[in-house]
């Protein structure tokens, strides 16, 4: 998609909409990194750790995995 053949109002909504992406990028990544320490702090295992940081890459899977057929 070219920028260029935007509106001025779909040319904000388009950076809006990349900087809400990126706002969520930084959060989910301060989310987990909180959660794992958090976690360890309360006893957790590293069997426990390990699910906590590989539950992002699960449900990317569930979801694109059907998407791919």
């Amino acid at each position: 998609m070219q920028f260029s053949s935007l509106s001025n109002e779909q040319r904000a909504n388009m950076r809006h909409l990349y900087l809400d992406i990126a706002w969520i990028g930084i959060t989910s990544g301060t989310t987990s990194s909180f959660l794992a320490i958090y976690a360890t702090r309360l006893g957790a295992s590293s069997w426990q750790i390990g699910l906590l940081t590989a539950g992002p890459a699960i449900i990317n899977l569930l979801i694109s995995l059907p998407v791919g057929r």
